[in-house]
């Protein structure tokens, strides 16, 4: 069988088929899509259906994709007893969810109910793609995405419900994301240590032997992750604010899906932990810790959704503890009880729906006696609290029954472990069975409500009630069957325990739990779980009936339990702590962040330059101060060249530190990257010094293109502002003089250096080394350099287009901009300016010749680059050149393309180097570049990624023409208060030309 149509693959693609069908789907049917959808999950769940049969008989299917060839990369995927479990389980509780959905959503013609509708189904789906590739993976980064996506799709699914829920959302994401921040490290330490991300062999790997330090440093990280996603202490809160949530999105995510991600994290390493004292302590007390907590909590809330959210807090915390015994007793017990967990408790969110559906609230203070009016929602709610109350004879007595005999079994601790562990049990499930008893005589009996008069209230339409009653109800036929889970949960157990159980050995794709397999028959198992409803007298019979009894008579006192509980247990809640900490990260940011917080370029400037002088002088005083010794210099490595650029550079530094003009500044600062560029022709280096040459005459225009718009000379500074820069100037100087000196010419070139030098033609078919190394070796980073740019493109359009269309002059498209700033024009030089059409002949004429050949070098530069000095990024340069020549040769400062021109440059030259790189993947890296000859030429796809930097390049050099060279300039200062000094120049304008008029008729006058 191909590895791309077996099971787990299959199941995978069918939930992902719903996806991608979702949205159409739900456009097309309406709130009726979840009926298709459902049928998809079930289809799922059926391709794991052979697999069961496998798992029964000690077998499970590992399956390797080829992903990318080159690399031997493969997605790998495990269909484990564990895996299937908890896929199953999304799958199946999932379609259920989504035909109750058919008739809990409301129709709606209105397009906000419609794109709710549409987010609903779109991100239900999406956590079951992602839940089932959790559970499924043999991977561990793809377990941490798929943990990350599952944190996404709920924080939507919560924010989908309404704005009510976007701080419940908030919240939920927060706390999700520290788990996937403490799951990050441990992938991260686990695969650098043990040097596969596979997790079966991750788990085989002898360091959970050999080192234990490491091992309990995993088992902590992995547990506080799994502590997150499963609401145990003291994370618990964001469950029961998470119920702003729809009734759906409750019964799905938090009974079968996201809370059972942390459940399955933590059976999939318990292999590797379930011996380590930290691993057992931890999840023990913090599990039955919780589940007591939660419960009491849970009697204390009045609105039935708040109610079942802490129960679900509870029971996860007798998971917890179950899995943290480690025997494969109470590991069997953990996965039966994560079975019957998730069939009650969402069987019982569907029906605490329907009942606010039907009776228009959950609060049990407003339900009257409704069980007359709604018999088969009663019943359902009924079985379904037995079962999380553990009454027999449900499914949920037989779980509780395990959990019971497996806290008897502790390992560690002694006898008072044991006595300690059955004591919080008994007390955790009393508390259980008392708001179990609340739920049902809050919503049906009305005992917590003085209202009588429920003639109003009728029982829900079938196709509501019958979804939810289903998962509610199966457990009282399961338990009476529950021997035929003995198999499938003793291999969980035995998936989970480590050592003769997993990990699997690989033999011809197929994986076995055991050296040698072994028999579907429960004899021949190493470990065989029994699951019956009676186990005779026994010890845990004798505390089920105490829990009953003493549950019991609670409940007939229950008006004296509520006073006692009738108060705060703790003096501040979850959500409150949770915000006084994220209130408290907002004011120590803005606390580090208050030296800058200004618009001022010099403070931003100056805080960079200061940490960068210190951290220099820093390191230098300490090498000074320890001795450390230094490598001789290279002898020979300055010239008379460098000495006269040197200073050169000093000179016109000085210059442009005391300049008062803008324009004298502007050309100060480039004669300081003339000289540089001059320095690097003579270094030998050509494609950087024709770089630094285009880039600074491209640059002198631009910065004469805002210039023009600004007043011409510098504000002066204070005198403090004056002296500060000086010092911060000198300091950062010398700081920076003294990090060239030390770093520079004290060793030969560096091997990669030689290895790229040497061996470049040879790998790459290219003798340009410097392009080589930019569209090839290096090629990630200039991909991102790109980026980078356009991103910076689009900044410039998004800012200077945010001006309000109120501000826009309507003849200024037409015409010249009004500078802000105007020079003198007096005399025949300012005459001159006055003529645009004369002023620009020289220029017009000088474009119509120069700028097509410009284009043609820019062409065969970035033709030419992989051999001769050129390429993309010095082509676009030239070719952008040639439009600077075209704008400045116009009469007036019209945009030099169309406006979408440059954002399709942008676009499509990212576009094109994004699918050179991915096209790598089929050679085995991104950005691999291919070689092939036409007609005996050696072409290479790295042209293609060049020709992306060449479009990328030019997109931003027109960006900046058509957005700084026009009126949107002048409209942008205004709207930053510039309008003043506008009106000021536009007054200047209009005396200068009642000036010429002036003298023009006084010219004809004397000639006539």
């Amino acid at each position: 069988m191909s590895p791309a149509l077996s099971s787990p693959v299959l199941a995978l693609a069918a939930a992902g088929l719903a996806m991608l069908l979702a949205w159409p789907l739900t456009r097309w049917l309406g709130r009726a899509a979840g009926w298709p959808l459902a049928a998809l999950y079930l289809l799922g769940a059926a391709f794991l259906v052979p697999e069961l049969g496998n798992v029964a008989s000690g077998f499970g299917l590992l399956v390797s994709i080829p992903w990318v060839p080159g690399r031997g990369w493969t997605l790998d995927f495990y269909a484990d007893p564990t895996g299937l479990l908890f896929a199953m389980l999304a799958l199946v509780i999932g379609a259920v969810v989504l035909a109750y959905s058919t008739a809990y959503l409301g129709e709606t013609d209105d397009e906000g109910g419609r794109l709710q509708h549409y987010g609903f189904y779109q991100l239900m789906t999406l956590f079951t793609v992602s839940m089932v590739g959790l559970v499924l993976t043999d991977s561990l980064l793809l377990l941490f995405v798929c943990w990350e996506l599952t944190s996404l799709a709920s924080f939507a699914l919560i924010a989908n419900s309404g704005r009510s829920a976007y701080g419940s959302a908030m919240r939920t994401l927060l706390v999700t994301f520290v788990g996937g921040l403490v799951l990050l490290a441990a992938v991260v330490a686990i695969w650098l240590r043990t040097g596969t991300t596979s997790i079966s062999e991750v788990l085989a790997h002898e360091v959970w032997a050999t080192d234990p330090g490491f091992t309990t440093a995993m088992a902590v990280l992995v547990a506080v992750a799994a502590f997150t996603k499963s609401a145990q202490f003291p994370f618990h809160f964001w469950l029961p604010d998470a119920m702003a949530a729809i009734t759906p999105v409750s019964a799905y995510l938090h009974a079968a899906a996201v809370v059972k991600a942390g459940i399955f994290l933590l059976m999939r390493f318990s292999p590797a932990f379930h011996d380590v004292p930290v691993w057992n302590a931890l999840l023990v007390s913090v599990g039955m810790a919780t589940a007591i907590m939660a419960a009491l909590f849970a009697l204390q809330k009045t609105d039935l959704k708040q109610l079942m959210a802490y129960s679900t807090v509870s029971q996860l915390g007798w998971i917890v503890a179950a899995i943290g015994v480690g025997t494969q007793a109470a590991l069997a017990a953990a996965a039966l009880h994560t079975l019957a967990h998730a069939l009650f408790k969402s069987g019982l969110f569907m029906l605490i729906g329907v009942v606010d559906h039907e009776a228009g609230s959950r609060d049990i203070r407003r339900l009257g006696p409704l069980w007359r009016r709604m018999p088969f929602s009663f019943g359902a709610t009924v079985l379904g609290a037995a079962a999380m109350a553990g009454i027999p004879p449900t499914l949920g007595f037989v779980s509780k029954e395990s959990m019971l005999i497996s806290f008897g079994d502790v390992a560690s601790g002694g006898r008072a472990a044991v006595v300690a562990l059955l004591a919080a049990a008994v007390a955790g499930a009393i508390l259980t069975f008392l708001y179990c008893a609340r739920i049902v005589m809050g919503a049906f009996l009305g005992l917590y409500s003085d209202r009588t008069d429920v003639s109003g209230v009728h029982e829900a339409p079938v196709r509501l009630w019958l979804p939810a009653a289903l998962p509610a109800v199966i457990g009282l036929p399961l338990a009476f069957v529950s021997g035929v889970l003995d198999v499938p949960m003793s291999a969980v157990a035995q998936a989970a325990a480590g050592p003769g159980g997993w990990p699997p050995v690989r033999e011809g794709g197929v994986a076995e739990y055991t050296s040698v397999p072994f028999a579907g028959s429960v004899e021949d198992m190493p470990y065989t779980a029994h699951f019956v409803l009676w186990h005779g007298f026994t010890l845990e019979l004798g505390l089920t009936a105490l829990i009953l009894v003493v549950g019991a008579l609670l409940v007939w006192q229950r008006r004296h339990v509520d006073r006692v509980l009738d108060r705060e247990l703790l003096p501040f809640s979850g959500a409150s702590a949770l915000e006084g900490l994220t209130g408290a990260a907002f004011r120590g940011g803005r606390a580090l962040v208050r030296p800058t917080a200004s618009d001022s370029p010099a403070r931003h400037a100056g805080a960079l330059l200061a940490t960068m002088s210190a951290y220099t002088l820093g390191v230098g005083g300490w090498a000074l101060a320890t001795g450390a010794e230094w490598p001789e210099r290279i002898g020979n490595l300055e010239r008379t060249v460098d000495v006269v650029m040197l200073i050169v550079i000093v000179v016109a530094v000085a210059g442009l530190a005391a300049a008062p003009s803008r324009i004298a500044a502007v050309v100060l600062l480039s004669a300081v990257g003339i000289a540089t560029t001059i320095q690097i022709f003579a270094l030998g280096a050509p494609d950087v010094g024709l770089t630094q040459l285009l880039v600074e005459a491209l640059t002198i225009i631009v910065f004469m293109l805002v210039l023009r718009r600004l007043p011409g000379t510098f504000v002066k500074p204070s005198r403090r502002r004056r002296t500060a820069a000086i010092v911060l100037g000198v300091v950062s100087g010398l700081a920076a003089t003294a990090g060239v000196l030390a770093f520079t010419g004290r060793r030969e070139r560096s091997p990669i250096g030689m290895y790229l030098l040497e061996n470049g033609a040879e790998i790459t078919g290219g003798y340009n080394v410097v392009n080589t190394i930019l569209v090839e070796f290096r090629a990630l980073d200039t991909f991102g350099e790109v980026a980078v740019l356009g991103v910076a493109g689009i900044a410039i359009l998004a800012v200077l287009g945010s001006v309000r269309a109120a501000q826009r002059d309507p003849e200024e498209d037409a015409t010249v901009a009004r500078p802000l700033w105007v020079p003198d024009r007096s005399g025949p030089a300012g005459a001159a300016l006055e003529d645009a059409t004369r002023n620009t002949a020289p220029l017009r004429l000088l474009a119509r010749g120069v700028a097509p050949v410009l284009v043609v070098v820019s062409i065969y530069l970035l033709w030419r680059g992989h051999n001769e000095p050129g390429g993309g990024f010095i082509g676009a340069l030239v070719a952008a050149a040639a439009v600077a020549l075209i704008y400045l040769s116009r009469e007036s400062d019209t945009p030099v393309s169309r406006p979408s021109t440059p954002v399709t440059l942008i676009g499509g030259g990212l576009l094109v180097a994004g699918l050179t790189g991915v096209g790598g993947y089929a050679l085995g890296a991104f950005l691999e570049p291919a070689h092939f000859y036409v007609a005996g030429q050696h072409l290479t796809t790295a042209l293609l990624f060049d020709l992306g930097v060449f479009a990328g390049v030019l997109g931003l050099v027109m960006t900046a023409f058509n957005t700084l060279g026009t009126g949107r300039l002048r409209r942008f200062l205004e709207g930053a208060g510039a309008a003043e000094a506008r009106d000021e120049a536009e007054a200047r304008d209009e005396n200068a030309q009642a000036e010429r008029e002036q003298e023009q008729a006084e010219r004809e006058g004397a000639e006539s």
